[in-house]
């Protein structure tokens, strides 16, 4: 399977704005590519014998432009990604911090009894159930939470090691087609 389709996939629905832009970033290495080829080209048509002999990565003027833009997006694209990263990671800090003071202070707050190791709550069934469930709810919800940050990590992890991939696989046949 493609990774473009698994990237459209396997995204966080809410977050989808927020993974690397991978379609642009492969275009903009083939449009590196097409420049350097056209420029090769143009090199060998004018001097055969002098490109014959010439195996050089030189680039001219639009490679070269089309080749700032490509790492310019890389890295603002880079930055987007590891900023909404960080921003995702706080809010899932703070969720859990969170979910542990409210343990800890339901604990605190009610009367502890020891029964098989386990520790329980004592008081009225439908509060006992209502704070059960609302923990659990809580859990599920930092869980969850995390579950969608991993992923988010890993999908965008295997997309920029897809596109450096792409870069090095087109400097490597732009190297042999001259």
């Amino acid at each position: 399977m493609k990774f473009s389709y698994s990237l459209q996939f396997n995204t966080v629905p809410e977050w989808t704005e927020d993974y690397l832009s991978y379609g642009q970033l492969k275009k903009a290495i083939h449009d590196v590519e097409t420049a350097r080829l056209e420029e090769a080209k143009g090199v060998d048509q004018s001097n055969r014998q002098e490109a014959a002999n010439s195996v050089s990565l030189e680039m001219g003027p639009r490679s070269a432009q089309l080749e700032t833009e490509f790492f310019n997006l890389f890295q603002e694209d880079a930055q987007r990604v590891a900023t909404t990263f960080s921003a995702k990671k706080l809010a899932c800090n703070t969720k859990f911090e969170e979910l542990m003071n409210s343990v800890s202070a339901k604990s605190e707050s009610s009367s502890d009894v020891s029964v098989n190791k386990i520790e329980v709550w004592t008081g009225d069934e439908n509060s006992l159930e209502k704070r059960r469930a609302s923990l659990e709810d809580s859990f599920n919800g930092v869980y969850l939470n995390l579950h969608d940050l991993h992923d988010f990590l890993d999908l965008n992890y295997t997309g920029y090691v897809r596109v450096v991939k792409n870069y090095g696989k087109y400097l490597h046949a732009t190297a042999e087609a001259k």
